[in-house]
């Protein structure tokens, strides 16, 4: 969808931030179930009326230096540029896989050559990829403030009334088609984070 190839490009620098999230990829369950049971209605449709070919890839938490700041790696960076702390519920067990944009765009390009239709490819790094909230926080921390004084930086809130489902991913058909991870999630975050120190 134009929403998609929007946010993509704004990842990759290509146009302005416009504050759009990523379908599938914005915070809460019920974005995630709309998101899914549209795009799949939508692709029955052109895959069974039209005979049109489908590749599907997916993730969790794509992030790059120019990303929509509703997603947490930039939220929590603005936050630190701003000298407020990040804050985090006490109990949060929402955990995410992280890849750096880098390794998404070769991932469509591999699944665009390679792929076979009617297959969902999901791209997620399991090797470093995994981080809760409160591992990215102190993650970004480092990197940006350039501490491990972590208590000055966060501030534990109370939990939200609901709870988060953590969607195991796997890569290997992917991996199958011959993509690997090429930037690691934690040189990724080194690298927004230098860039939001730069330019923001």
């Amino acid at each position: 969808t134009m929403q998609v190839l929007l946010s993509m490009a704004v990842n990759l620098g290509m146009t302005p931030t416009k504050g759009l999230a990523l379908p599938l990829f914005s915070y809460g369950g019920s974005n995630y179930l709309v998101s899914i049971l549209s795009i799949t209605i939508m692709f029955r449709i052109y895959r069974d009326v039209y005979k049109m070919p489908i590749i599907i890839g997916m993730g969790n938490a794509f992030f790059g230096e120019t990303q929509c700041l509703l997603a947490p790696v930039p939220d929590y960076l603005t936050l630190l540029k701003n000298n407020n702390k990040i804050p985090i519920q006490i109990n949060s067990n929402r955990i995410f896989n992280y890849v750096y944009i880098d390794n998404v765009v070769t991932a469509i390009e591999i699944m665009f050559k390679k792929g076979v239709v009617g297959r969902i490819y999901e791209i997620v790094d399991h090797k470093n990829g995994c981080y809760s909230d409160i591992e990215l926080a102190r993650t970004l921390i480092k990197c940006y403030k350039n501490t491990t004084d972590y208590t000055k930086w966060i501030d534990y809130i109370n939990d939200r009334p609901c709870k988060y489902s953590n969607c195991p991913l796997n890569d290997k058909l992917l991996k199958e088609l011959g993509w690997e991870i090429t930037v690691s999630a934690k040189k990724g975050l080194k690298i927004v984070s230098d860039y939001y120190k730069d330019n923001c």
